[in-house]
């Protein structure tokens, strides 16, 4: 009906034109009759045209209405007043019946949140909407479209296609870190924006926030090889470095021989020395074959046909001549990043475990190429490794992470070859795993991948948002995926007279009907999309057509002006501190206050029982330093002192829940010479801590008969894992009280145990 509306009025304004230029022009020849004038000075003095029309008789101006009259008669006739409309007729179903898909229909469906409000003029009812994947956001219901963690759609993997400026970050990158906040996040960030965004909101949220950085390689340190635990683990990593080495899908003899000389090394250096690296361990080890072609063979003779690296070595040490040239050629091209100093700086050791994601919250912020990646060996290893540990830790806890986490990949493509990539998007939605896929197009991930691995990337992605392409392959794929549909096209015309030598007086009025195929989405409307606009497929729902949750739209100035909005937001996650506007970075960390005071020990010609050092450890959050009540010790359970001694960062544990403690006051360790009587200790210990009577006789029935602390060391360091700043502790303490603080460390593990 608007169609039609509007075509009939464009014909009305186009008739009433034309009889507007012949009206003038016929005033212009009545001034020739009246002043026998010239015709063309009458049609450049407007005003004088105008003046006579006004002012001649009245039988001249009926005989310019009369003859204006007939000719736009005439125009009219000749135009017909011609309209055609098109309407849905999905119904119908001749052609096609793919439709819009409505909001209601997946609230029914259970596909998306019913929790998604926003709002333009106050940020905090947009962060009130549920946790979950922002896609876009309708402006009809004024509600988000929200894929949340218990979406009935099969997987929760979103495959986000756009172009360069068409909203990646601020449109959905941005929105959904904010947004998610119970999740472990793993999130690329090719310009260092999303870091600099959101990390004090993601602090604020409770997140421990790590970041790694392989442009500049200035961050944090990581080591291929400390991921590295068995022959397997070793073809893998050899696998992932070797084909994102290489231009071409070229893979040769000597390829593939260089390759599990690779993986060979890596396994002989690791059983040599654990914490080996590659470009000081596994370099210096080629470095010694390429200079003594008789090295590698003296090397398999010496570690024996049961070394799990002979067969991998064994075809390298025989080759000779050309054949050991080229393939020595090969292994250098595929480790050559490791030859460059900053990486090979960056890879000697790891500045944090791929296991402590899944201990707390956390967030992973990786900075990556945007344009071509020089460095896809080890950006694709680094996730590699990283999904892998991920699935091990779910194998380990009946298969599910114990922290639920999702992975945005921005410029994925920036990311190099993950070999099993296709396979972990079908298999992660069981494990708690969510995979956000981020391209600008298909081709990218068909150069990459190939055609059929690549369609099958995408076809893993039960979620797709579609911001823009100009890859007109790419148009045409999500022009077919919409469908094509049916409308009905009415055409309808009116012919009137055609004018004083017609004959004719009547007009006649005519309406013809016809169903045709229509794609949903023609490929030029996908190119040519509005900027405000996208598009979400989601499986087993008709096509969605949303306007882009811009973040400035969706939170308004929440991030522009974070440091006014921060105070009432710390309080939305139970932040009892003072004002954040006093903290500094540093003061957000844990505070460690252990004060000591010695006692001097006398030592007595017969063995006696002597009162070691009284040892005050407070252990707090920095703002609550204030509120502490020396007088009373509250009760706490075997959890909050182990969680919160170990989030002292003395030590780690993955399971105990995050819990607070304002003091704990313990006189340890009454010692006669080398016996240390634990039940002492325990009921010391049990004056300021709710056990349960279980835990107690378990940890007593644990120590009892221990006769020598020297003695259990060792065992006992094989359950205490130490957290990486622990040197930063032991600055609090001076060198002559290390050994009780040791004891200490032992004492609380052994109660964590």
């Amino acid at each position: 009906m608007k169609r039609k509306g509007r075509n009939k009025f464009v014909q009305i304004l186009c008739g009433l034109t034309i009889g507007t230029i012949l009206g003038y022009f016929y005033a212009g020849l009545l001034r020739v009759l009246k002043e026998h004038n010239n015709l063309q000075d009458n049609l450049k003095d407007y005003e004088g045209t105008i003046q006579f029309m006004k002012t001649t008789d009245k039988q001249m101006q009926i005989l310019f209405l009369v003859v204006l009259v007939i000719s736009m008669g005439f125009v009219f006739s000749k135009m017909g007043l011609k309209n055609k409309k098109y309407e849905d007729a999905s119904d119908f179903g001749v052609h096609g019946t793919s439709r819009w898909g409505t909001i209601p229909e997946l609230l029914k469906g259970g596909a998306i949140s019913k929790n998604s409000k926003y709002s333009e003029t106050d940020p905090f009812k947009t962060l009130n909407a549920e946790k979950g994947i922002i896609l876009g956001r309708d402006i009809e219901t004024k509600k988000l479209v929200i894929a949340h963690d218990e979406t009935t759609v099969d997987n929760l993997n979103v495959n986000v296609v756009g172009s360069s400026g068409s909203g990646k970050g601020q449109a959905f990158a941005i929105n959904n870190l904010i947004n998610n906040r119970e999740r472990t996040i793993i999130c690329t960030d090719p310009k260092g924006e999303l870091h600099e965004m959101t990390r004090k909101i993601k602090e604020d949220q409770g997140y421990k926030v790590y970041q790694i950085d392989f442009i500049n390689f200035e961050s944090n340190a990581y080591n291929p090889l400390d991921y590295v635990k068995d022959d397997q683990d070793a073809l893998q990593l050899a696998k992932t470095i070797s084909k994102n080495s290489k231009k071409d899908d070229k893979e040769d003899y000597f390829f593939n021989t260089a390759k599990d000389l690779l993986a060979g090394l890596i396994i002989y250096c690791k059983n040599e020395k654990p914490n080996a690296n590659i470009p000081k361990d596994v370099k210096r080890e080629f470095y010694r074959l390429s200079d003594n072609e008789n090295y590698l063979r003296e090397l398999c003779d010496e570690i024996g046909e049961d070394h799990p690296a002979y067969n991998l070595l064994k075809d390298a040490s025989i080759a000779e001549g050309k054949t050991r040239s080229s393939i020595l050629s090969s292994f250098a091209q595929q480790t050559a990043i490791f030859s460059i100093q900053k990486v090979a700086k960056m890879t000697m050791h790891s500045d944090f475990n791929f296991n402590e994601f899944q201990k707390e919250k956390s967030i992973l912020y990786i900075k990556i190429r945007m344009d071509e990646n020089p460095f896809t060996p080890l950006t694709a290893t680094f996730f590699d490794q990283l999904i892998s540990v991920f699935y091990d830790i779910a194998d380990r806890n009946h298969s599910e992470l114990p922290i639920p986490s999702t992975f945005l990949l921005d410029e994925f493509a920036n990311i190099g070859k993950i070999e099993k990539y296709h396979r972990v998007l079908s298999t992660c939605r069981g494990l708690g795993m969510s995979m956000i896929t981020i391209i600008q197009d298909n081709a990218q991930l068909e150069n990459l991948y190939g055609k059929e691995i690549a369609r099958t990337i995408i076809n893993n992605h039960d979620f797709t948002l579609f911001l823009r392409t100009k890859d007109p392959e790419t148009a045409k794929y999500y022009s077919n995926l919409a469908g094509e549909t049916t409308v009905r096209m009415t055409s309808e015309s009116l012919s009137g007279p055609s004018g004083m030598f017609s004959g004719k007086s009547t007009s006649s009025r005519s309406v013809q009907e016809q169903y045709v195929k229509r794609p949903l989405i023609t490929e030029g409307e996908l190119i040519n999309i509005d900027k405000q606009d996208c598009y979400v497929f989601i499986s087993g729902y008709y096509p969605l057509k949303l306007k882009k949750a811009w973040q400035f739209v969706i939170y308004k100035d929440f991030l522009e002006n974070y440091d006014e909005y921060r105070e009432r937001y710390r309080s939305l996650f139970n932040h009892n501190d003072k004002k954040v506007e006093e903290l500094t970075d540093n003061e957000l960390e844990k505070d460690v206050k252990v004060n000591l005071q010695k006692e001097k020990i006398v030592q007595e010609p017969e063995p006696q029982m002597d009162k070691k050092e009284e040892v005050e450890l407070n252990i707090h959050e920095e703002n609550e330093a204030d509120n502490l009540n020396d007088d009373i010790n509250t009760p706490q359970s075997i959890e909050k002192l182990a969680k919160d001694y170990l989030e002292g960062k003395f030590t780690l544990n993955e399971y105990l829940p995050r819990e607070k403690i304002e003091s704990i006051n313990m006189t340890l360790f009454e010692e006669e010479r080398e016996y240390v009587d634990y039940s002492v200790e325990l009921e010391t210990i049990m004056e300021n801590v709710d056990f349960s009577s279980e835990s107690i006789e378990s940890v007593i029935k644990i120590k009892q008969g221990m006769q020598s602390m020297e003695d259990n060391k060792t065992e006992i360091a094989k359950n205490v894992e130490l957290a990486n700043n622990m040197d930063d502790i032991e600055k609090l303490l001076s060198q002559d009280i290390k050994d009780i603080e040791k004891d200490i460390d032992e004492e609380l593990n052994f109660l964590v145990q």
